[in-house]
């Protein structure tokens, strides 16, 4: 094996850890939603309806930051990323395994955020069916809030994969 094809290894690994990361958040707060919306449904059925529109609002809010880390993977993969020497390889490698585990870990978090602020709104909801609006703008001022920090390491990631 040359030492180049460390290049091909950090970049396999970062690009798993970043879309792995990015779809546990995604799925366990995605995940959370729908169980909170199950339960306000049991529990007030005529309401069924205003519980689904905010399952699916809050859903697609949660699954945004798995979206910066499939970018991040599929940049790392498709990337071509290369160096010559041992000082490059390591320094592109070291990048690699950056961008990915930033990316990876910075969407977890709001993923899981997200999850969580959607969660209440349908528990919420189905406490108080007549506060449908407050609740709704609270959950995608929350959830909005929650997915900045994605934000942030989405940008440290492409920093680290424009780095020659």
């Amino acid at each position: 094996m040359e030492i180049t094809e460390l290049v091909n290894v950090a970049v396999c690994v970062g690009a798993g850890i970043s879309i792995g990361l990015g779809a546990l958040g995604g799925g366990v707060g995605s995940g959370m939603i729908a169980a909170e919306a199950l339960a306000g449904t049991a529990r007030q059925p005529k309401e069924r309806d205003a519980l689904l529109q905010m399952m699916l609002i809050a859903q697609a809010l949660s699954q945004t930051s798995g979206i910066f880390a499939l970018v991040i993977a599929i940049l790392l993969l498709f990337g071509g990323l290369q160096a010559g020497d041992l000082a490059g390889v390591l320094r592109i490698s070291g990048a690699a395994l950056g961008a990915g585990v930033s990316m990876g870990l910075g969407a977890l978090g709001p993923a899981l955020g997200g999850g969580f602020a959607g969660a209440g709104a349908c528990a919420g909801l189905a406490r108080n069916p007549l506060t449908l609006p407050r609740i709704r703008a609270t959950m995608l001022m929350g959830a909005a809030v929650a997915q900045s920090t994605a934000i942030y390491a989405f940008t440290i990631s492409i920093v680290l994969l424009m780095l020659d």
